[in-house]
């Protein structure tokens, strides 16, 4: 048994140099808390690498990672990758999970589906049948259920970084059911504070008790039929056995896009794919799928014949048939880092029996289709599916496998006549392509039909939720961080040294400090208006304000005015409360060296964490390890370490005066109070670190009862 760790992005930062790469590794509490389990149980990480490699880069970076880091790196394309993370995780998941409603513009599932489904993939390859596959944050909500659909004996746990919202907004999310049901794949879900988790309950009961039978079939999870391979979307044991995933792209965004190199039409038998698969010009591509069936060693006479007799071919003539299929990776990679339009529809998943069409199946023993030779006459019949960009239904068909890969090309010998290769109507898996139903009704599905209708016994308690025989635990499992390592950050000279600096600049001064993202759930600046309603009542007081503001998520619009509305409330308090040399607030819009960090944190009398909502804020649990002075930590109370941190002064970040009142009382607080308080927090902080919250996790799964 080994673990498997999966997060939307490696703690790995690479750069490049002229010759070679550089790997550094991230910190953070996920990564403190797994480098001391792994001492245990060793692991292995998968995620994304974000950045344009080749090939033979990617290939290089695998190995790498693979031999040193224990890591397994995904490489996403770019424009999937902006319309997932940037586009769904940060636009729409992100703010409406932080109650940030009115901000929201619902678009992009379908590339959050891919996402997923792309993780799910790399997972399936690398896990053995009782792995623990530990699964995190926001990202992924949807990778519990596929993975569990294909390997119902993986243990699966889910861990989400950020706050679950209230029914009430948790249904905004027009796909709100389904991302509910996939998290149910897990065998533990869990959060930082019981607030969450009472939050999950409540969406569970109320999505639960008025299910499909769809929804119901989505909740119990069998092992696929033997030697089958399985679909990732829908569980479905006909993987690909023959039929077609179909990419429509309309002619006119073809040319828009500048595609018409890497797109072509069918022309037979003399299709050039010099470059894809090395056919000479106006030979046969013996690669291409559109070449239906190749006989050994054919005159031209007798292509040429056998070209224009398709569809009238007789059993005779599949003897020996020489079926493959063309990896089309060009078109596929063009399409999908498209930053144009919306074009490409390959596998579209939004819609129920979308794809429909009549297509070649195979029942003889080998299940093995013939290839496209239907293909041009049914792609009139392909009305269902448009290009986003303009809904033109005139398209060009391509053919591609859902896994982009050539068949086996050896000779495929049939048993079967023709006859045993008949045509019919019928639905075709969104996702791979491969059937569901027959006109006879039989499922394709490897799910028992008898089952249908019968109710789920479903018990939704709180901490667990029970369905069939199958439990869920649903527990709280507040993260921490390593004191330690601020511990011993403080005992280098670079940090003496940063000490000694800020301490001589700001003698004689209360130092209150503020380290955050530049995220608008910070609350950035209602803690400098609390601070400078703090200034206005008392002029006489003697402080000033640290704030650390590293930039995040520059490409979306709401950051940058953001970043701007705090800039100006900086210049402000320092123009109407500062001197020329006394300036209150010193902002830097940065990052800065860890050393600083933790001599910033020794040296400071407060630490403001104003987040307007924060899933848990690692920043006070530092601020509480790194302090030397019994520093007071103002605390907002819709921030996740709330319940893990008594000792602070809690305010509300909504309520300015709350602000500027929790000043007054930090400046005015005797040592005695300071001192206690300090303690509960530090107690707290040291009992409840990195390393527990990971062994908690994992030791959930490893005792899990299947």
């Amino acid at each position: 048994m080994k673990l498997i760790i999966v997060s939307n992005r490696l703690p790995i930062s690479i750069k490049r140099t002229e010759d070679d790469f550089v790997y550094t590794r991230n910190s953070g509490g996920l990564v403190t808390g797994l480098v001391c389990v792994a001492k245990s149980i060793p692991f292995t990480w998968i995620g994304n690498i974000p950045g344009n490699f080749t090939k033979d880069e990617q290939e290089k970076i695998k190995k790498n990672l693979s031999e040193n880091h224990s890591s397994i790196p995904l490489f996403v394309p770019d424009a999937l990758n902006k319309r997932s993370y940037d586009g769904y995780c940060n636009k729409i998941l992100w703010p409406l999970f932080h109650f940030f409603t009115d901000i929201v513009i619902y678009d992009n599932y379908e590339y959050y589906k891919e996402y997923n489904e792309m993780f799910c993939r790399t997972v399936l390859e690398n896990a053995g049948d009782n792995d623990i596959v530990w699964v995190h944050d926001y990202h992924l909500m949807l990778l519990p259920a596929l993975l569990k659909r294909q390997k119902p004996s993986l243990r699966v746990g889910f861990f989400l970084h950020i706050p679950f919202p209230s029914m009430e907004t948790f249904k905004l999310l027009p796909e709100h059911r389904e991302i509910l049901l996939s998290i149910l794949g897990s065998d533990l879900i869990a959060f930082h504070t019981l607030v969450y988790s009472y939050n999950f309950k409540q969406c569970c009961d109320a999505v639960l008790r008025d299910l499909s039978e769809e929804e119901k079939r989505q909740l119990v999870f069998k092992a696929p039929a033997a030697n089958s391979a399985g679909c990732t979307e829908c569980s479905s044991s006909e993987l690909d056995r023959g039929l077609k995933v179909l990419t429509v792209v309309c002619r006119k965004c073809v040319d828009k896009m500048n595609l018409s190199e890497a797109v072509k039409e069918c022309q037979g038998n003399q299709m050039d794919y010099r470059e894809e698969c090395g056919a000479k010009t106006n030979r046969d591509c013996q690669e291409c799928a559109y070449a239906g069936a190749q006989h050994g060693s054919e005159s031209r006479a007798q292509r040429k014949e056998n070209r224009d007799g398709r569809k009238q071919l007789k059993a005779d003539e599949m003897d020996r048939a020489r079926l493959t299929k063309h990896s089309i990776t060009t078109i596929y990679d063009a399409l999908r880092n498209s930053t144009t339009c919306d074009t490409y529809l390959q596998r579209e998943r939004t819609k129920e029996n979308q794809i429909k069409d009549v297509l070649a199946l195979s029942t003889g023993a080998n299940n093995t289709c013939i290839e496209c030779i239907r293909l041009n006459e049914n792609m009139p019949k392909i009305s269902n599916l448009r290009c986003n960009e303009c809904k033109n239904t005139e398209g060009i068909a391509q053919e591609t496998d859902s896994e982009l890969e050539s068949v086996n090309e050896e000779k495929v010998h049939t048993e079967e006549t023709f006859a045993n290769y008949i045509e019919q109507e019928i639905h075709v898996c969104k996702c791979t392509g491969s059937q569901t139903y027959r006109n006879d009704g039989v499922a394709l599905h490897g799910r028992d039909d008898a089952n249908r209708g019968v109710p789920l016994r479903i018990e939704c308690e709180f901490g667990r939720i029970k369905i069939d025989n199958r439990e869920i635990a649903v527990k709280r499992i507040p993260i921490g961080i390593d004191p330690n390592h601020f511990k011993n950050c403080l005992e280098k000279k670079e940090t003496a040294g940063f000490i000694k600096k800020y301490k001589d600049l700001f003698q004689g001064k209360f130092v209150l400090l503020g380290v955050d993202r530049v995220d608008y759930i910070k609350g950035i600046p209602n803690r400098f208006s609390g601070y400078e309603l703090f200034l206005k009542r008392n002029p006489e007081k003697k402080t000033v304000f640290v704030q650390v503001g590293v930039p995040s998520r520059t490409t979306i619009k709401e950051y940058n005015y953001l970043e701007d509305t705090i800039i100006g409330k900086v210049g402000r308090i320092n123009s109407k409360y500062g001197g020329v040399t006394d300036n209150l607030v010193y902002y830097l819009n940065n990052s800065i060296k860890f050393e600083e960090l933790c001599a910033l944190y020794s040296i400071a009398d407060m630490c403001l964490v104003s987040s307007v909502r924060d899933g848990m804020n690692l920043v006070a649990l530092e601020f509480v390890a790194c302090s030397q002075n019994n520093g007071i930590l103002g605390l907002s109370e819709f921030a996740g370490t709330a319940s893990t941190l008594p000792g602070s002064v809690f305010l509300n970040p909504w309520d300015t005066e709350t602000i500027a009142k929790a000043i007054e009382v930090g400046i005015g607080m005797g040592p005695d109070e300071r001192k206690r308080r300090y303690k509960v927090n530090l107690k707290n902080v040291e009992n409840f670190t990195a390393e527990k919250w990971a062994e908690t996790n994992i030791n959930y799964l490893l005792n899990h009862k299947k």
